[in-house]
């Protein structure tokens, strides 16, 4: 049978007209083993375009095999080896039908038909790859706001007017810069008055003093120190008018450039701040 299937076609012995060229050593050998008394012949059982098996049969010499018996054995054998093809598909296990699977796919693939099936593939291939390692920019436009985490308002201390507000709504602002400023000339005033009652009421105080009038002196001590309370408010409210931010940032809101001049009250004008530094990761800002 190895004879046969290395050979792909019909060997016979004795040979016919239509075998006579083709190597029958082991099938020779067979009819000898039986004596010299047997014919042999081996055809293929052919399916799918492959060889499936090989049936081997046995004569006596006196009816040895002729090219028209050989020929009856192919066309048996052309209709046998698709079934016994069939069942031996059906009692192999999954991971055999798993080879011819991919042999199959493989043969397909690389083979010299279906070229649709090759385009597809080599396409589905480049736009993996494709994807795989390149990049690209995707723009999506929608409003957004940026916020501060938290917002710090900067606000007037006290009633007055607006003297300058050079930052507006954007500016970068870094710790210590002006924000804006109120008009101080009534602080001034108030400061230099609070001084001058002050100094003459001591001067008061040592007259007083001197003439050893200890009711005297006591009057004017309290209105010493009502004196100098007035004074440190008046510097207090001064140093209170320059309006700076606490910290680097961004201003976000409040612009009072169109507002120089005009009267503020308390918690009017207010700048808002954005955290940042210690506080946030934000920027701050007016």
């Amino acid at each position: 049978m190895e004879e046969t299937l290395d050979q792909n076609a019909v060997v016979s012995f004795p040979p016919t007209p239509s075998t006579e060229r083709r190597i029958a050593v082991a099938h020779k050998s067979l009819a000898n083993a039986a004596g010299g008394r047997a014919a042999v012949a081996s055809v293929i059982l052919p399916s799918r375009g492959r060889s499936v098996g090989v049936i081997t049969l046995e004569r006596h010499r006196d009816e040895a095999f002729d090219d028209a018996a050989i020929e009856l054995c192919e066309t048996v054998a052309n209709l046998v080896g698709p079934m016994v093809d069939l069942q031996h598909d059906k009692g192999r296990m999954i991971s055999g039908r798993a080879v011819d699977l991919i042999h199959d796919g493989v043969q397909r693939l690389f083979g010299p038909r279906h070229p649709a099936l090759k385009l597809a593939i080599g396409a589905v291939v480049t736009l993996a790859a494709i994807l795989a390692v390149a990049t690209g920019v995707h723009t999506v436009s929608a409003k957004s706001v940026t916020e501060g985490v938290v917002q710090r308002a900067v606000v007037a201390p006290f009633d007055g007017f607006v003297n300058s507000a050079p930052i507006r709504a954007g500016d970068t602002v870094h710790e210590g810069d002006v924000l804006a400023s109120l008009n101080d000339k009534d602080l001034v005033l108030d400061r230099l008055k609070a001084r001058s009652d002050r100094d003459r009421l001591i001067q008061k105080h040592r007259d007083a003093l001197a003439k050893h009038d200890r009711p005297e002196m006591v009057a004017l001590s309290a209105q010493i120190h009502q004196s100098e309370a007035q004074l440190a408010l008046a510097e207090a409210k001064l140093a209170r008018t320059r309006l700076t931010a606490p910290f680097d940032g961004i201003v976000v809101s409040g612009d009072l450039s169109q507002s120089l001049g005009s009267p503020v009250g308390a918690r009017q004008g207010a700048v808002r701040d954005r955290a940042a530094g210690p506080l946030s990761s934000d920027s701050a800002g007016r």
